[in-house]
């Protein structure tokens, strides 16, 4: 490893780095990946989600396929929006069951449309779904919550969704664009004012991004440590065993995004956040996390789930397998890398928790490690002999 600079944290997301957050060039600049009347930038992506299912316009109890691989997040605006939801199988490889997917719209003739997602922001899938919609005439909703909208994310689908705080360094935001023709433009919704406790929470991620990027710069190790200790503790927490200790945390993460919950009216996504979206130079860090993906493939590719990274993807992270995962992912805290999961069963929507065993084998054995923008050789060198340290137990 270089002697130049040995990290002493791996975060899971990029810091807030002065300058990020200056006005952009130019009043009132869009970025170039939001087309004016076709686009609308959001608080979170579920609210696009939510608005996107609208502006389809189909009749009441009309019902989408989704992918019995998913979050809450994916399921809660759907169903809040009007929609009856339809899980299909999803493979052992992240691949769409299309098969089962066909089966189930032989019994129910309302499915209308059809959910997929990125998963971790690899393609997977994404043409064979885009094709089996197109041949059952069913909306496609590209859902690119894991990836940035770097062509072709966000191309496919007749509508697509993007969580931007997962990628850029942002408090939060989430969009909405539109591309089937005959679809309108999507309305200003009804904006809701932030309250204070809301507004709490923004700074409360605003400070943390910010000591993101402090803590990985020279000089700063005992900020390093303490974010080592305080994530090992949240990690603890969030998977221990013992109610008493993981309930806590995982009430404060519901509570935390409490303020998100009401769809018709949203809030609005703050000027923070608009900043460094507009900002932000996408096919560029586009480019460095898929550095770091192939650098993890060159040197753990045994663990990989995905053994290539697709040109001109922009991954959210590098996933790999791994034995009781909840107890890896704190050996990785512990040795000082973040890593997150997708999806503990908590999470996971009622419906899909029960009669998926290759889904719940998924959502019980990924790992994602970091692969962010501001991350380097060095650090993903270090990553690597934390995940084999772990391994070794």
């Amino acid at each position: 490893m270089s002697r130049a600079r040995v990290p002493l944290r791996v975060a899971y997301v990029p810091g807030l780095a002065p300058g990020m957050g200056a006005p952009p060039a130019g009043s009132g600049r869009r970025s170039e990946w939001l087309p004016t009347g076709r686009s609308m930038l959001f608080a979170a992506a579920r609210h696009a989600l939510y608005h996107g299912w609208k502006l389809l316009g189909l009749p009441a109890g009309s019902a989408v396929l989704v992918p019995a691989f998913v979050c809450d997040t994916v399921s809660g605006p759907l169903r809040l929006a009007g929609a009856r939801l339809a899980f299909f199988h999803v493979r052992a490889d992240l691949s769409p069951d299309l098969d089962h997917a066909a089966e189930l719209l032989r019994r129910d003739r309302r499915i209308r449309a059809l959910l997929w997602y990125r998963y971790l922001g690899f393609d997977v899938g994404v043409g064979e779904v885009r094709r089996f919609c197109r041949r059952h005439d069913l909306f496609f909703i590209e859902d690119c919550a894991h990836t940035l909208p770097v062509p072709p994310a966000g191309t496919l689908g007749d509508i697509a969704v993007f969580s931007l705080r997962k990628l850029l360094p942002v408090t939060n935001a989430g969009a909405l664009l539109v591309n089937a023709r005959g679809l309108p433009p999507p309305p200003e919704p009804a904006w809701r004012r932030a309250d204070g406790r809301y507004s709490e929470v923004l700074r409360a991620k605003e400070h943390s991004l910010r000591d993101v990027h402090a803590e990985s710069r020279p000089g700063n190790a005992a900020l390093a440590r303490r974010a080592r200790r305080l994530h090992i503790a949240y990690v603890a927490g969030l998977h221990s065993p013992k109610r008493s200790v993981h309930g806590p945390v995982r009430r404060g993460l519901r509570e935390a995004d409490r303020p998100l919950s009401r769809m018709a009216r949203p809030l609005p996504p703050d000027d923070l956040s608009r900043r460094v979206v507009a900002n932000a130079d996408l096919r560029a860090i586009a480019r460095a996390r898929r550095r770091n993906c192939c650098e993890y493939l060159r040197q753990i590719g045994d663990l990989a789930l995905f053994t290539r990274v697709p040109a001109g993807s922009a991954p959210l992270a590098f996933p790999i397998r791994v034995p009781d995962r909840d107890e890896f992912r704190l050996r990785l805290a512990r040795l000082g890398v973040a890593a997150g999961t997708y999806w503990p069963e908590w999470i996971l929507p009622d419906g899909a928790r029960r009669g998926f065993p290759v889904e719940r084998a998924l959502a019980d054995g990924l790992l994602a490690l970091p692969c962010h923008q501001d991350l380097g050789p060095v650090d993903i060198e270090f990553a690597c002999r934390a995940v084999k340290r772990a391994w070794r137990g």
